[in-house]
């Protein structure tokens, strides 16, 4: 895949990717790892020092806007051979949501508590609208890449462009807006829910 391919065939190969490695480690963590294994990350952090709504909203906001989309949109600076090292970062996220999924080490919930339905429309309501969120700013952002290094594991990177110089196209634009939209539906679903635990 290259940077010829349109934005939307970008988005579908990065989501199915994140998806496979999801439903992966999901199994991985459910037959082979203990129930609660990452409980206790930088999301309880922000649940457990939640002094207003709007407080956690904003927190969450910051997290997801601010740090993950910044590593997001930081790896696409550089790529190996033509690749974009961003299409790892799906992959990256695809096996920590898996076993977050599969070990029940949520943050403002005990999926054991919840029927199935419920679990699981939680899990792709606030889950899959922000990872798709940030699928959708990495896949828009694919262009950014001004680094290109000749191995993945030897040589010195050469810039090969400046970002000033990138430009997105109409489509890019509406996807990376789709992006940031959803990540902020996320951010709202799940303060909402941790509000709703405490």
């Amino acid at each position: 895949m290259n940077l010829r391919d349109g934005v939307i065939r970008r988005l579908l190969v990065l989501y199915g990717t994140y998806a496979l490695v999801n439903n992966l480690t999901y199994l991985l963590g459910y037959y082979l790892l203990p129930v609660g294994l990452l409980r206790g990350g930088p999301a309880v952090r922000v649940v457990e020092s939640a002094v207003s709504f709007g407080g956690t909203l904003a927190l969450t906001l910051l997290f997801n806007l601010g740090l993950v989309t910044l590593v997001g949109v930081g790896v696409n600076l550089f790529r190996v051979k033509g690749v974009s090292v961003g299409y790892l970062y799906p992959v990256f996220m695809g096996a920590m949501a898996g076993l977050v999924t599969g070990t029940d080490s949520f943050a403002a919930a005990d999926a054991m508590q919840m029927p199935l339905r419920e679990g699981m429309a939680a899990g792709l309501s606030i889950g899959g609208a922000e990872m798709l969120g940030y699928i959708c700013v990495i896949a828009a952002t694919m262009k950014f890449g001004v680094y290109e290094y000749p191995s993945w594991f030897r040589g010195k990177a050469v810039k090969t462009g400046r970002i000033s110089d990138v430009r997105l196209d109409r489509s890019e634009i509406a996807i990376l807006a789709l992006g940031v939209v959803l990540l902020v539906v996320g951010a709202v679903l799940e303060t909402r829910d941790a509000w709703r635990a405490l």
